[in-house]
């Protein structure tokens, strides 16, 4: 799958802590990176997924890079999924890709979190329309940090949708794409409908050329290095807190739940 799409408000995917040393002239060209030359710079796009809990982050996630959901409940504690998938003219796009905690209950890490990602997914469950304030809190506190980010919105679960629901997606859509002018989607994980638009979406918004076949994957990672810095920054109260979760998620993990609503 190729495309290019032309977009008037030029935005960018280029990782962060190069963007300024860009706009000088010292990055002109593509540099090797850990799997060849990338269209990048050599250094993986951070993408932030966010999301209330059980509104499928995880599950799009899975279902984009391997093609398959997980068969039990789990939630998530913020775990990295670097995946590299070929460009055009022999070059490849590398991304990590940031699963998150739906209980964003720790707002001066998700602050350093949003910091540190160059394009940001927002998902809702289409077929629980509250979910979406959480995506209008989560797309203001984006654009206050990042004013020119690529912003992709996706209404998932739409397997469950109703026909009042269906309605509601067009209304979102519209508030969306014409009054925010970010990107939209509409997917079901579980049935694996549209995933890939997804990230096709966010490149579009970036204005970046693809071709979103997967060259090679890693197995994902839990809180991955550039974390450390987001965990140095908790106080001793809250990281008993975050190792809380986590206990109580791996305990969470051996009761099997329903993987239609894994977060």
């Amino acid at each position: 799958m190729m495309g290019r799409f032309p977009l008037a408000r030029r935005l960018s995917l280029q990782p962060s802590s190069m963007r300024n040393n860009s706009e000088d002239g010292s990055h002109r060209h593509s540099r090797g990176s850990r799997h060849g030359e990338t269209i990048n710079g050599g250094k993986p796009i951070k993408v932030i997924v966010l999301g209330v809990s059980k509104v499928g982050k995880t599950a799009l996630i899975h279902q984009f890079l391997y093609k398959e959901i997980p068969d039990r409940y789990k939630a998530t504690v913020d775990d990295t999924h670097p995946a590299t998938f070929n460009a055009p003219r022999g070059k490849k796009i590398e991304f990590d890709i940031l699963d998150t905690s739906g209980s964003l209950e720790f707002p001066a890490m998700l602050d350093v979190s949003i910091k540190q990602s160059d394009g940001f997914v927002l998902v809702y469950d289409a077929s629980n329309p509250s979910t979406f304030k959480k995506v209008e809190e989560l797309r203001e506190q984006v654009v206050r940090t990042k004013t020119k980010a690529p912003i992709v919105v996706v209404a998932n679960k739409i397997d469950l949708c109703d026909d009042k629901d269906m309605e509601e997606i067009k209304v979102n859509r519209e508030l969306v794409t014409q009054q925010w002018e970010h990107g939209f989607a509409e997917a079901s994980a579980k049935d694996n409908t549209s995933t890939t638009n997804v990230f096709q979406e966010l490149l579009k918004q970036a204005n970046i050329e693809y071709n979103l076949e997967l060259a090679f994957n890693k197995r994902r990672q839990s809180l991955p290095p550039h974390r450390a810095s987001i965990q140095a920054s908790l106080s001793p109260a809250q990281l008993q807190h975050l190792q809380q979760i986590r206990e109580n998620s791996d305990r969470g993990s051996d009761k099997g739940r329903n993987s239609c609503s894994v977060s």
